[in-house]
């Protein structure tokens, strides 16, 4: 069975608020050269698209590398005019002849790039000012899609999706012809494993991890508590939201075109 997800009007100024896009059931949001929010410490990169540039992936050190060379080659500048350009933050320079401690590359001119990727921010406005050295039409079309652990989000994020994916794990229990007690009971585990899982990985609601990987490695972490939580009684459970998760579906849809309930 299929679990469409619907959102009514004002979730979707929710949605819209904080730019969410759905891909894949994953839940990204999407920053804009001209958007003035920090990219959050603990967001991954996912998609980065700048004209021809369309990259996927999950490691901001390795989009750096990537753009800084499409960089050079766009750009048509020369080594001593990369040299000259400088990170808007501190003005130092973002292109090195030398591999310094936080240096990735060589690049393809034999030039290294400075980047700190466990400081996603930081990346970010570099890219963003490479981008900015670019004609016009670049920079409007320049945007980046990031991951969050389910936890980081915003609050009234993972409350929406809290509410909706409940919702239909209910009715999911009901197809199953669960009684309305062994349903509620199961809520009551769902919330359980939620307090319990964030005292193990602090970043994550357990129940709204989007990410099929990282429900695993939740379900593997969970596993190796099993004496203090007695994993057994709790494995129903566990099973069950694994076989929502499956036919639970979140339109690819952009946040001005969700499908409205």
């Amino acid at each position: 069975m299929t679990l469409l997800v619907k959102f009514d009007y004002s979730e979707i100024k929710i949605l819209e608020k904080y730019n969410v896009d759905f891909m894949n059931n994953e839940r990204l949001y999407v920053y804009f050269n001209d958007n003035k929010q920090f990219v959050l410490s603990g967001g991954s990169i996912a998609r980065f698209e700048c004209d021809d540039f369309n990259w996927k992936g999950s490691s901001w050190k390795k989009l750096l590398e990537d753009f800084s060379n499409w960089f050079i080659k766009k750009s048509g500048k020369s080594t001593d005019d990369l040299l000259l350009i400088r990170f808007s933050s501190n003005g130092k320079p973002i292109f090195s002849k030398t591999k310094e401690s936080n240096c990735y590359g060589p690049l393809i001119n034999n030039l290294f790039v400075h980047g700190n990727p466990s400081t996603s921010n930081l990346v970010w406005r570099k890219i963003l000012d490479l981008v900015n050295l670019l004609p016009g039409n670049f920079k409007t079309e320049c945007k980046g899609y990031v991951h969050y652990p389910s936890a980081l989000e915003p609050e009234e994020i993972y409350k929406l999706i809290w509410r909706k994916e409940l919702r239909l794990f209910k009715d999911y229990l009901h197809s199953l012809k669960y009684s309305l007690l062994n349903v509620e009971k199961q809520v009551e585990t769902v919330q359980y494993l939620n307090t319990k899982y964030r005292k193990i990985s602090p970043s994550y609601y357990f129940f709204i991890i989007d990410r099929k990987a990282d429900l695993y490695n939740a379900i593997y972490k969970l596993k190796l508590k099993t004496n203090e939580l007695d994993y057994g009684k709790l494995l129903p459970v566990i099973e069950n939201i694994v076989s929502f998760k499956k036919d639970i579906y979140y339109e690819d849809a952009f946040y001005s075109s969700y499908t409205i309930n």
